[in-house]
């Protein structure tokens, strides 16, 4: 167990332990009433996924349940290898209940003797322990790792049916990751639905509200020796989005920082990326310890002798205790009978597991929008232009403060487009290395990988449209810290993400109507998106005006035998100059009208002939027509 607050590589210890309060109660009430004899039911069920934890809440149960007369026992079912597992099980239930004085005379006699006589063991200890009044619970945590053994899960669900039959004062429990259900393929799934049918099952475990939240960063605070910067506090909140462990990693990494001498704003200008963190792990490490680490991945769970046939290492033992000395790998059993080769290692979690394998962080990015798009990609413009911007020159130029700066830049490094360094902004490596056409696509990318934006584009593609309070819910699903919000701050998120997804042409946002978001579509590129334009930036080539707006100014220049001056053309329609300089840039783009070098002139092309003369819905045709010739509506080159 933990020995700390944010010690993340094992489940937190009781005095460290936070939430679940709802959990704990259930748990108890159903014990007592088991031992009323008031169910029949003798399993219990914990779901939750990897990393959210339940083996913290065991650790929790076992020490709250003691003083009700109740053994707890629980079991980490990564030692599973065989059926020999089940034995050694129930005979550390026995160990644990022996333990116990009043008991250890009753329990003497009692001995795990086979497969077939376990039930009837299991009844012996029953016999000892009900006369007084104590129940045992035996807890399989990490139970996914027994479905890889088929024979003991079928060993393990007789066994469970026995003691529910036979109404005993044991308990079974189990707990396993509701998201690595890929792990349980090919066992038979009737004995995983018999043990849930069986079983109470406990709420399942969710990711940590504000409250608990804000419970481990006040401890933070204590071994910072202040309060933390509301910027940090939220921008710490929302990266580890609810997952216990993950804000415990987070809070060793600020607190190793600020040891390293890094203020916090310094961390507040650094974007917490997961996969940066994972990287850092790493970080002690020389080539070859790194490519042994990730060689052995595949394998953990593993003994050191199952390590040591896989790779003719020499003192290979070496190398992992420099794992262990470096917290990537733990031990999850001790020296067994003085022989080393017994002791078995996995990684500090299934997370980093998967990072050592693939090389990718097994979960989606965790960021909502600050700021609307048009200011953010402005500020990311200036930036592009000139190398390297930074925030006094930025302070000096617009005038603004550097908590704004800081705000409108926020997204721009969350989506890759940016980063900074000692108040200094640049563009990303890999944006450096993009031409003009190639930014736009980039962006989309990286937006679809932010589980905010995958969550409702899902949405989107099942339901064809959302009204803009359900991504308000989603952020509330996805982000609990955000509960804590007002209602109005919870808005302002919900409009700055749905202003993303029209700005990347990924929806399309009514903003005027019933503020609801819509699914985009080849048939909608003309509905949805031209006659509804956005004004263009600079990299981010989007319609400026109306339709309308094009229309009425290529009727004028049809009107004028196919030729106008920009002057005449101010004059005939009577608008602004700015107006008609958006209506004929969209004109130029759309290929309607082409400008005469040498007399300056604005001149219909062929097919801008060919729309003025159509009816209209000839015209939506040619519109969408020249639309999708454009990189942003084409639809090969991107979603839309």
């Amino acid at each position: 167990m933990s020995s700390g607050w944010f010690d993340y590589r094992f489940p937190a210890a009781p005095e460290f332990f936070v939430g679940r309060d709802l959990q704990r109660s259930q748990l108890s009430a159903f014990i007592q009433e088991v031992k009323n004899r008031k169910t029949t039911s003798r399993g219990v069920l914990v779901l939750g996924k990897s990393g959210i934890g339940k083996s913290s809440l065991a650790l929790k149960a076992r020490q709250e349940l003691r003083e009700q007369k109740i053994v707890f026992v629980p079991i980490d079912s990564r030692l599973c290898d065989d059926v020999s597992f089940l034995f050694d099980s129930v005979n550390e239930l026995l160990f644990e209940l022996r333990q116990i004085p009043e008991l250890t005379n009753d329990l003497e006699h009692i001995q795990v003797r086979g497969l077939d006589s376990l039930i009837d063991t299991l009844t012996d200890i029953h016999n000892a322990i009900d006369k007084h009044d104590y129940l045992a619970v035996l807890f399989f945590d990490q139970f996914e790792k027994v479905f890889e053994y088929p024979e003991v899960t079928k060993a393990i669900r007789t066994l469970f049916l026995g003691v529910n039959e036979r109404g005993l004062s044991v308990l079974l429990g189990f707990a396993w990751k509701s998201d690595l259900w890929s792990l349980a393929e090919g066992f038979p799934h009737y004995e995983r639905d018999d043990i849930i049918r069986e079983s109470f099952a406990l709420k399942r475990i969710r990711e940590f509200g504000p409250e608990e939240a804000s419970e481990i960063l006040k401890q933070l605070e204590i071994q910072w020796g202040s309060k933390l910067n509301v910027q940090l506090r939220r921008q710490i909140t929302a990266f580890c989005r609810g997952l216990p462990w993950l804000l415990k990693k987070v809070c060793a990494h600020v607190l190793e920082q600020k040891e390293n001498g890094i203020s916090e704003s310094e961390l507040i200008e650094t974007n917490l990326k997961l996969q940066d963190l994972f990287e850092a792990d790493l970080g002690g490490l020389d080539d070859e310890d790194r490519s042994l680490l990730k060689a052995i991945a595949p394998l953990l769970p593993a003994t050191l002798q199952r390590i040591s046939e896989s790779f003719e290492i020499s003192n290979i033992d070496q190398s992992l205790h420099r794992f262990i000395n470096n917290r990537i790998l733990v031990k999850i059993t001790e020296d067994v009978g003085g022989s080393l080769a017994n002791i078995k290692y996995d990684a500090y979690s299934d997370i980093f597991r998967e990072f050592l394998i693939t090389g990718n962080v097994p979960l989606g990015d965790a960021y909502y929008f600050y700021a609307y798009p048009r200011a953010a990609l402005k500020f990311f413009e200036r930036v592009r232009e000139r190398g390297t911007l930074s925030i006094e020159q930025e302070k000096e130029e617009t005038g603004k403060q550097t908590a704004s700066i800081y705000n409108l830049s926020r997204d721009l490094r969350s989506v890759g487009l940016i980063d900074v360094r000692n108040k200094v902004f640049s563009v990303t490596d890999e944006v450096a290395e993009l031409e003009q056409d190639e930014v736009f696509p980039f962006l989309q990318n990286q937006l679809k990988q932010n589980r905010l934006v995958s969550a409702t584009l899902a949405e989107l593609n099942e339901r064809g449209s959302i009204p803009l309070a359900r991504v308000a819910d989603l952020l509330q699903e996805l982000f609990p810290s955000v509960q804590e919000f007002k209602v109005a701050t919870r808005e302002h998120y919900s409009k700055t993400t749905a202003s993303w997804l029209h700005y990347a042409r990924l929806a399309f946002y009514d903003r005027k109507g019933k503020k609801s978001l819509h699914k985009v579509d080849n048939e909608e590129v003309f509905e949805s998106v031209v006659e509804r334009g956005t004004p263009s930036l600079k990299g981010f080539r989007l319609p400026m005006c109306f339709r309308n707006a094009v229309i009425e100014c290529l009727e004028t220049i049809a009107a004028a035998e196919g030729r106008i001056s920009f002057e005449d053309l101010v004059n005939n329609l009577s608008k602004s100059r700015q107006s008609i300089e958006k209506a004929l840039s969209d004109s130029l783009n759309l290929d309607f009208v082409y400008q005469d070098e040498p007399t300056t002139l604005y001149c219909l092309t062929p097919i801008g002939q060919a729309f003025v003369e159509s009816s209209e819905e000839n015209k939506r045709g040619l519109f969408h027509q020249q639309c999708s010739k454009l990189d942003v509506f084409n639809q090969r080159s991107s979603p839309l």
